[in-house]
């Protein structure tokens, strides 16, 4: 018979089910550990799901930024319509939700700001360049953790940073100083304007100056082929600007520049692919220059040397002096012999005319035009007509407009004998055929020209714009005497670059990309 005595001790010694009282005890401190990192994933993953919805949102708000009416309006509603994003870790309502908030302005959960540092608020359509967005804050579902007592939800919210990187595609990328940068080009306005566009010189840049804007890696042979290939080896430049100007003018480039006008450079190298009709001339290539032969040797295609040249001194348009204000009916020839007549630039960059341009255009450089050219005398040697009545503006119209007129009624002026030669309009050279209209140029306006020094400074653009080829790029002594710049690009203003792409765009190189983009 066993004693209490050894009961006591048997019991006293006795380990079999020590372990249940430890857990017993540890029990709360185990579920709060096993809580805290299960319920920290989820918050983990809430986190995750509101962040998405926050990018979501801020990427389709900045689609809509495109400085129009009700960009702040769409982009607040995109915000809102758009993000789909579930945050299954919530508590209540899964949805992620973004308030709607249309004001164009820095306040509350979607913002609007003009740069990328959020330092200047949008107060406008126009200005809102950038858009910030606070999804709406939701609590966490905990699992665990209310069990503990200790904590049971958590808020989160989250925020997200875009923009709208924008770039205009399949243009040649040639830019042009603004006439004056504290006021918008306005290429309405300046509509049938000449433009006297030459070479930048040395690290200054002045109104009127054209240059070059880097494409693909920054080489010549990039700018060769971009200026004289056909559309398929044209660039993307940012619509805004952001890329470098190219300082210098190789002569290559002029050479690329005329292949539009029919003319070859005769001498092989990189313009060597122009024969295989990789760079076609334009359907209308009417011009003051006239050639020998219609014979397409490479040597007779090229400029000068008794191929394309301008024709005898004493037989080519140079205008007597005028006052400005003549009729476009007058005739201007200061002695009435004209062997050919190209769609000439404006009446005041001829200096036997003795106009100052500057006096005619408002004020601007006198590299801008009056807008008054010899139409009259156009008509006279090319058509043996006075302005017809079918021509769309009639006697005030612009070079473009008589181009088109003579594309589309057939009418283009081709092989009339003049002393020294013969004026062809329709290619005779360059084989090929385009797509787009190659003598219409998009050009990117730049309004901070007096801030670039060099290349090293980023332009800014402040309209895209359609112009005209008026002339080709001819270097003679006897016209440079009388206004016609060495190297000189002379162009016609036709409209604002419609940069939307598709069907009813008139520019069809002139293509808008829009790609959001996450910033933070």
């Amino acid at each position: 018979m066993v004693s209490a005595r050894n009961l006591i001790n048997r019991f006293r010694k006795d380990e079999r089910g020590a372990v249940a009282a430890t857990y017993a005890l540890a029990i709360i401190p185990l579920v709060a550990m096993a809580g805290v990192g299960m319920d920290y994933a989820r918050l983990m993953g809430m986190d995750s799901e509101l962040q998405n919805g926050a990018d979501q949102a801020a990427l389709a708000a900045a689609t809509q930024l495109d400085g129009k009416s009700g960009a702040c309006s769409r982009a607040a509603t995109a915000a809102v319509s758009l993000v789909s994003n579930l945050s299954l870790l919530a508590s209540g309502n899964s949805a992620v939700t973004v308030p709607s908030e249309t004001t164009c302005d820095a306040t509350g959960q979607v913002r609007f700001y003009r740069d990328k540092a959020k330092t200047q608020p949008a107060n406008s359509d126009a200005t809102a360049r950038y858009v910030e967005v606070d999804v709406n804050a939701k609590t966490v579902d905990y699992a665990l953790l209310p069990v503990t007592g200790l904590i049971s939800g958590d808020t989160l919210d989250a925020t997200a940073f875009a923009g709208l990187g924008s770039a205009i595609c399949r243009v040649p990328p040639l830019m042009m100083c603004s006439p004056d940068a504290t006021q918008p080009f306005d290429a309405a306005g300046k509509r049938g304007m000449g433009v006297q566009m030459t070479g930048q010189g040395g690290n200054s840049w002045a109104p009127g100056d054209f240059g070059f804007l880097e494409v693909g890696q920054g080489q010549l042979s990039d700018l060769v082929d971009a200026l004289a290939l056909d559309i398929g080896a044209l660039k993307c430049a940012p619509i805004d600007g952001g890329t470098d100007p190219e300082t210098g003018n190789a002569q290559i480039l002029f050479s690329a520049i005329n292949t539009r006008f029919d003319i070859g450079d005769g001498n092989g190298g990189q313009l060597s692919v122009c024969s295989t009709g990789a760079c076609p001339p334009a359907r209308n290539v009417v011009k003051d220059v006239v050639k020998q032969t219609s014979a397409t040797n490479p040597n007779s295609c090229r400029l000068n040397n008794n191929a394309w040249e301008l024709p005898a001194v004493g037989r080519r348009f140079r205008p007597g002096t005028g006052t400005g204000t003549e009729p476009r009916t007058a005739s201007f020839d200061e002695d009435g012999i004209i062997d050919a007549i190209g769609l000439s630039r404006d009446l005041c960059h001829y200096n036997s005319y003795g106009v100052n341009c500057s006096s005619q255009n408002g004020g601007l450089s006198n590299r801008f035009g009056s807008k008054q050219w010899a139409i009259a005398e156009y008509f006279t040697k090319n058509h043996g007509t006075g302005i017809p009545a079918t021509l769309p503006g009639g006697v005030n119209a612009t070079r473009y407009q008589v181009y088109r007129w003579e594309i589309d009624n057939n009418v283009i002026p081709h092989d009339i004998a003049a002393g020294s030669g013969r004026q062809y309009g329709r290619p005779i050279c360059l084989p090929g055929t385009s797509t787009i209209d190659r003598r219409v140029l998009t050009i990117a306006v730049v309004k901070n020209c007096a801030a670039i020094r060099g290349g090293s400074t980023a332009v800014e653009v402040d309209e895209w714009v359609d112009m005209f080829l008026v002339e080709p790029i001819v270097d003679d002594s006897t016209e440079v005497a009388n206004g016609r710049i060495r190297d000189g690009v002379y162009m016609e203003v036709i409209r604002e670059a419609a940069v939307g792409g598709g069907a009813g765009n008139p520019t069809p190189q002139a293509i808008r990309k829009d790609v959001p983009y996450l910033i933070e």
